[in-house]
């Protein structure tokens, strides 16, 4: 392949020298500049000459022709008129020629210029054939470089895919250097290439099946039992090899996705931005650094699933972003992103910490129906638009403090295993955290609600603290009559606070048990109901065959039972006002 692609190129260069030598001969011969200079230097040496030979004329045949001297009366009368009368006709033919002279000159310039023009036109067409005809020479060579480094991305040896993956990559680079063409066939080429990329990491690879066995450092599992102790180092072997080639692939999207002072993209971010990804229903069973990136156009992340550490933090994303339907085994990071159009990450699994703290969501975003079993952080973020939490399970800890939310807020219907803190937010629309269940302590505190906000249906576990907090539209709902059944909220601890600010418009109204009105606190027996569901709720998570590697139809599974709830507990608590 190697020796034809060489004896191609070597043709190529032969008719590229035989192409341009024959339009060097095809241009038109025209006068050269020095010709014309000299032409025009003979016209000006003769208007020279005449304005002299005409001085000479004027001043001296006049005299000589009609002499004055020893005349008087009208003999001198009519020398002096003859000799006026040859001046004028000098001057006049000598302005003639002159004249003439210079139309001469003038003709000759149109005529030279008529010529420049046409050497330039054909001198245009000549680099233009040219051009065309070496990037048609540089197309083809990119296309067989493009077969080339697409066979060894599928080859038997990993070095020959790394290779491979290096080849394809610099060919995106070369496409959008390509001046010949304009910005959009450039991306047009360029994104061929990105869709094979893509396609690699999506498709299947045989041993990741056997990520928890490959990924120790002994023979464990069926290599244990088997005995295939020889298989499982040549099996690790191609198994860290194929890391290292998705992980180059990752890393030379990365690369290209920041933003650089010299990139050449007519856009905002990466030389890459400008592309179309597609990183959906991908198993990674390697680390995924995809920080710092800028995406100009939507990207998809669906249902994807992430075995090992995750970054995507201080990622701009102008287009639309969809994450839904994801499993993170470890940590994950969203730090600092900016999302400019729709962000979804509903029905998603994290079974390790998620960070998603510092963000700013330009349009609607959506958190709803996901499971986060380690700590998780929401903190200091803003919400242009609305933004959808509900029938979320924290089994860790979460945060929410200091996050300002522009649109309506949901919250409802959520199972909070762990401390929940919402301290320190505004609320400028309503914000909605009705018929959830908090197992530990939570706070709302110092926080401003500018529309309604409602808690009916909830239990409160632990204390629940509201202190200091700002109401400008009107009190929190804790309670309220729907389809003849009444939802209040329960209360099992004996410390909870309901001050508010002082210069809040409107208060918490409390009753004689310190609870906000037509609430309760929890009597023995409910205490007990309450705790029998949640150790139900966490236990049917946990106990899950597939826990910690719950599927979406286990999470689907479990997403029912607040709505549920509110059934059991009207019925085990009948007793509630």
């Amino acid at each position: 392949m190697q020796k034809e692609i060489t004896k191609s190129l070597g043709t190529h260069h032969i008719m590229v020298e035989k192409y341009n030598s024959t339009s060097s001969t095809s241009v038109r011969e025209t006068p050269t500049p020095t010709s014309h200079k000299t032409i025009r230097s003979h016209i000006l040496f003769l208007i020279a000459t005449m304005m002299i030979i005409s001085l000479l004329c004027i001043y001296i045949a006049p005299e000589w022709m009609y002499p004055t001297s020893n005349l008087s009366g009208d003999m001198l009368l009519s020398a002096v008129q003859s000799q006026l009368s040859l001046q004028i006709t000098v001057i006049c033919i000598t302005f003639a020629i002159i004249f003439g002279l210079l139309l001469l000159n003038l003709r000759q310039q149109k005529r030279y210029l008529t010529s420049q023009k046409m050497r330039i036109k054909i001198l245009e067409e000549n680099i233009h054939k040219s051009t065309e005809y070496s990037f048609i020479i540089r197309q083809d060579n990119r296309r067989k470089r493009y077969i080339d480094g697409v066979e060894k991305l599928w080859d038997k040896n990993a070095h020959v895919r790394l290779g491979g993956v290096h080849a394809l990559t610099d060919l995106i680079d070369e496409w959008l250097k390509e001046k010949y063409l304009d910005y959009q066939k450039r991306l047009e080429e360029g994104q061929v290439i990105i869709n094979v990329l893509c396609t690699y990491i999506r498709s299947s690879f045989t041993l990741e099946s056997k990520y928890k066995e490959l990924s120790q450092n002994d023979p464990n599992g069926s290599y244990q039992e088997n005995k295939y102790h020889q298989n499982f180092y040549e099996d690790q072997e191609s198994f860290k090899a194929e890391k290292a080639v998705r992980i180059s692939i990752i890393q030379k999207i990365r690369e290209h996705l920041q933003s650089s002072p010299d990139s050449n993209n007519e856009n905002l971010g990466g030389a890459w931005s400008d592309f179309d990804y597609d990183f959906s229903r991908i198993n990674f069973f390697y680390p995924v650094d995809l920080s710092g990136a800028h995406y100009n156009k939507s990207v998809n992340f669906n249902s994807s699933i992430y075995k090992e550490k995750t970054n995507f933090s201080y990622s701009t994303y102008r287009g639309s972003v969809d994450f839904s339907g994801s499993s993170y085994y470890k940590e994950v990071n969203f730090e600092g992103s900016t999302y400019m159009n729709y962000a979804h990450f509903i029905e998603s699994l994290y079974y390790g910490g998620g960070n998603f703290k510092k963000s700013n969501y330009e349009r609607k975003a959506a958190f709803r129906k996901s499971l986060y079993c380690g700590f998780i952080d929401f903190g200091e973020s803003v919400y242009k638009n609305g933004v959808d939490f509900n029938n979320s399970y924290y089994l860790g800890s979460v945060n929410f403090k200091y996050s300002t939310y522009h649109g309506n807020a949901y919250f409802n219907s959520s199972l909070y295993s762990g401390y929940a803190n919402f301290r320190y937010s505004k609320y400028h629309k309503g914000s909605d955290f009705r018929m959830s269940a908090y197992a530990k302590e939570v706070r709302f505190g110092s926080s401003t609600y500018n529309s309604w906000v409602n808690f009916y249906g909830s239990i409160f576990h632990k204390s629940a603290y509201f202190e200091f907090s700002t109401y400008n539209v009107e009190p929190p709902l804790f309670s309220i009559d729907l389809e003849y059944v009444q939802y209040t909220t329960l209360f099992n601890a004996k410390y909870n606070t309901f001050h508010t600010r002082t210069d809040s418009p409107y208060n918490i109204i409390l009753n004689s048990s310190k609870l906000p009105t037509l609430c309760t606190p929890v009597t023995r027996e409910q205490k007990k109901e309450i705790n029998y569901l949640f150790h139900k709720t966490f236990d049917s998570i946990k106990n899950l065959p597939s826990f910690p590697k719950m599927s979406l139809e286990d999470l689907q599974s479990i997403c029912g039972w607040m709505d549920s709830r509110k059934d059991d507990l009207t019925a085990t608590c009948p007793d509630i006002e």
